[in-house]
């Protein structure tokens, strides 16, 4: 399992009691605090995968392989945070074929063909959950702000 946490502010702090504090415990400082306008953020996005492979190869001459990988991600909409991948390849070993004995030019020659699904978790952490948006209300000559829901679609994925 993968996770990433990544948090960005910036407030500085003067006379900050001991370095170990480090922004964790701004409070404790007893010079000036400064609460900067610019927005701040956490984010913490995870990656949980497995993968299965079958491989054959008959006579060195022919082979299969068939692939199956899982990816789940905590970017992607509820209900669409796992995906899984399958791919398969056939190949086809031509300098072990006996007419190509006589061809002293070419020692290996191989024939290969796969198909196989890929994707991506390219969507912002966050980007999938609801948001509130403000709305404003008028009660007779009083004005207020309220909160409304805006839906989202759900992501899924890039599916290649």
């Amino acid at each position: 399992m993968w996770e990433q946490r990544c948090s960005r502010y910036f407030h500085p702090a003067r006379d900050i009691q001991n370095e170990d504090f480090q922004y964790y415990n701004l409070g404790s400082a007893a010079g000036e605090i400064t609460v900067s306008p610019e927005p701040g953020g956490y984010r913490v996005s995870g990656l949980m995968s497995w993968m299965g492979r079958v491989m054959y190869s008959y006579d060195n001459r022919y082979m299969i392989s068939a692939t199956v990988r899982s990816d789940g991600s905590s970017r992607l909409a509820p209900g669409h945070k796992w995906h899984t991948y399958p791919a398969v390849s056939v190949g086809w070993n031509i300098s072990k074929e006996s007419f190509m004995q006589s061809v002293p030019a070419i020692n290996l020659l191989k024939l290969r063909a796969g198909y196989g699904q890929t994707s991506n978790q390219s969507v912002n952490e966050y980007a999938t959950l609801g948001r509130l948006s403000t709305r404003p209300y008028n009660f007779g000559d009083t004005y207020s702000t309220g909160y409304q829901n805006v839906e989202t679609t759900p992501f899924a994925g890039q599916t290649n």
